[in-house]
């Protein structure tokens, strides 16, 4: 990426609920179209070189610290997707 470049990115993730996408990712694999999951870790390398905007590499509702209007928060297990933006110096 050039300087001043904006990676933004989502990612699914097993970190919240493995057992579950575990099972997903057999059903995409048994289907002929084999996915791939990553961990916060694994997310975290496609950022390496990048400043992170706040709040960084979090479930991605978390991107929107007030909530939705009606109060609810889903758990991150229902979300499972990480997500995150970097600029290149």
């Amino acid at each position: 990426l050039p300087a001043g470049s904006a990676l933004a990115m989502n990612h699914c993730t097993p970190d919240f609920d493995p057992e579950t996408w575990n099972k997903v990712a057999e059903v995409y694999t048994k289907s002929g179209s084999p996915v791939q999951f990553r961990s916060h870790k694994d997310v975290g390398r496609f950022f390496d070189g990048l400043d992170l905007i706040e709040p960084g590499i979090v479930c991605c509702h978390r991107w929107r610290p007030a909530g939705p209007a009606d109060g609810t928060e889903p758990a991150d297990a229902e979300i499972s997707l990480l997500a995150g933006v970097g600029i290149k110096r």
